[in-house]
């Protein structure tokens, strides 16, 4: 969900998983590399968690480094249920200041903080989606306790940051604010296809259809009905 304000929240992040190590043979010998930083070299990024303030910090680190290297694309792979509004704010402003274009691609779901790293992060033309993966948009959610007077300005603030997020999902979809402030007075479930045809622009720009090519590049269906290789 999106989580406008502090509250006490599980963390879904994976912290009781090791993460695999792989082993690379080349004329210079073997190297060893646990599998996330073997993956930066590959410039992709793993958003598979909720939006909290560690991962957050993490993300945004990997974003920078990355452009700092290069200003090839980026790609990140996204599969969250959403999270806190504001550590997801702060991912978008470091990607949005990348000269790095941000590939997004959605295995399973984006929900939530989720859906808007996929609809508003992603460089228009870039964002992906598999085949069986569904996006959720919502409205944020407050979580409130304290003096009464505190709760009403926790509350304004929250109204200020569903509008904000409502107002740049739906820009990036091509509908306008009304109709999808409407469209998510309750949770808004889109598999592939409808997600693909939402508004004019769509929550993604592609949906994944076949194997990588020799190039590391992905065969894509459009809106249109065509196909080609992002």
């Amino acid at each position: 969900m999106f989580v406008s304000t502090i509250q006490d929240k599980d963390s879904s992040t994976p912290s009781n998983y090791s993460i695999p190590f792989v082993l690379e043979r080349s004329a210079d010998g073997e190297r060893s590399y646990d599998l996330a930083s073997r993956m930066m070299q590959e410039r992709i990024i793993m958003i598979d968690s909720d939006f909290n303030s560690q991962m957050a910090h993490i993300i945004k680190m990997q974003l920078m480094y990355l452009d700092s290297r290069s200003a090839q694309p980026i790609t990140l792979f996204v599969s969250s249920p959403g999270g806190s509004v504001h550590d997801g704010l702060g991912i978008k402003d470091v990607a949005k200041n990348c000269r790095s274009p941000i590939k997004t691609i959605v295995m399973g779901y984006a929900a939530s903080m989720g859906c808007y790293t996929q609809s508003v992060m992603g460089t228009p033309g870039m964002r992906l989606m598999g085949a069986d993966s569904f996006i959720m948009a919502h409205q944020v959610s407050s979580g409130t306790k304290g003096l009464i007077i505190d709760q009403k300005i926790a509350l304004h603030h929250s109204d200020r940051l569903n509008e904000l997020l409502t107002k740049q999902i739906a820009e990036a979809c091509g509908v306008s604010y009304d109709k999808f402030l409407k469209d998510v007075d309750r949770d808004l479930w889109l598999n592939a296809e409808e997600a693909l045809n939402y508004g004019t622009k769509g929550f993604v720009d592609g949906i994944l259809v076949g194997e990588r090519n020799e190039k590391g590049q992905y065969k894509v269906k459009r809106r249109d009905g065509s196909f080609d290789w992002v």
